[in-house]
């Protein structure tokens, strides 16, 4: 039964592949990126090189990890505010966290492709592709998170 469910996570992730690249193309098209294409899952940057939206793109694996984080920080600023939220209260919010962590997924993938394709030589060449792709991440995820941290605050009546 676990190989089935297996199989049938990644084709799934595979029918979603195609919507969050057109998803991360467009933002990065508002963004003000121009000259990019985009086949299937693969967006030609204005200078020629490829991106390929991967399944490691999209993993909800990761998704998951940074709402339980951003499920954490929440739990924590509002212990600390004096409230302690319920079973069903902390779960909901999981539940939010991991729901806004996919669009912010998008976003992700959206600012990364503006800024490969903006600034390729200075950002994507110097660096490399892995170390640019996870240093974006990194930042946006830690932003969600903080955001998040800061919304509980704002909002936990003192």
């Amino acid at each position: 039964m676990l190989p089935i469910l297996g199989v049938n996570y990644f084709v799934w992730l595979d029918s979603l592949r195609e919507t969050f690249a057109c998803a991360s193309f467009s933002l990065a098209e508002t963004l003000g990126a121009s000259g990019m294409t985009l086949n299937g899952t693969v967006i030609t940057l204005s200078n020629g090189e490829k991106v390929n939206i991967a399944h490691s793109c999209i993993d909800f694996t990761t998704t998951a990890l940074v709402a339980v984080a951003a499920t954490l920080v929440i739990t924590l600023v509002l212990a600390l505010k004096g409230y302690a939220p319920t079973k069903l209260g902390i779960l909901i919010m999981l539940i939010l966290t991991f729901i806004v962590g996919t669009a912010v997924n998008i976003v992700r993938m959206g600012v990364t492709l503006y800024l490969a394709n903006c600034y390729y030589a200075s950002l994507v060449q110097s660096a490399g592709w892995q170390t640019f792709h996870d240093s974006v991440a990194f930042f946006i995820y830690t932003l969600y998170i903080a955001f998040c941290a800061f919304l509980a605050y704002a909002f936990a009546k003192p």
